[in-house]
């Protein structure tokens, strides 16, 4: 994400697959301090299929815009199925890393999400954790059942420049879904 000098805005970047996959792990490599990100600035790990509201499976990286001394910046969060289900389920926490380097990851199964993240690159999800996360059993029957493209993004919250006037870089170094 960096400012425009020619727009004197600020470019964000979005990527997304062509194809939906369905269920099983997702895992991101990530390189960045992105513990220490402007409170206007939110990195999406995610799958998205709509209409808003619905069939969404989320980690983001965010404070949200909020102005407090350590907000949570770390959120993993499940839309239902359909949008006239139950509210969203979400964990949150404050999280500070041990360098640049992060793994976060979801597994996607008829009945659970199952969430993590980690201090440094793993393939395991056992090691070095910073936060994990599971749907309760009572949002079982709401869990997204269609297959979903998978989306990444680095975008400015409710179109906010970045209150510290600072370019952000992440790098993925490795995506990958292993089918269930």
């Amino acid at each position: 994400m960096n400012h425009s000098p020619e727009t004197g805005g600020w470019n964000c970047a979005e990527l997304y697959t062509n194809v939906n996959l369905g269920y099983g792990t997702y895992r991101w490599k990530v390189q960045g301090r992105i513990d220490h990100f402007d409170r206007n600035v939110v990195l999406g790990l995610f799958l998205y299929n709509g209409p808003d509201g619905s069939n969404e499976i989320d980690i983001e990286v965010a404070k949200w815009g909020e102005n407090i001394t350590q907000p949570k910046n770390l959120c993993y969060t499940v839309y239902p199925r359909n949008a006239s289900g139950p509210h969203r389920v979400s964990g949150h926490k404050r999280f500070s890393l041990q360098g640049l380097y992060s793994t976060h990851r979801f597994t996607w199964a008829p009945n659970k999400v199952t969430f993590g993240s980690q201090h440094g690159f793993y393939d395991s999800p056992h090691m070095n954790q910073i936060f994990a996360y599971e749907t309760p059993s009572t949002f079982h029957p709401a869990i997204p059942e269609t297959p979903m493209p998978v989306h990444m993004n680095l975008w400015a919250f409710k179109g906010h420049s970045p209150i510290n006037k600072k370019n952000v870089e992440v790098i993925i170094h490795e995506f990958a879904h292993i089918p269930a």
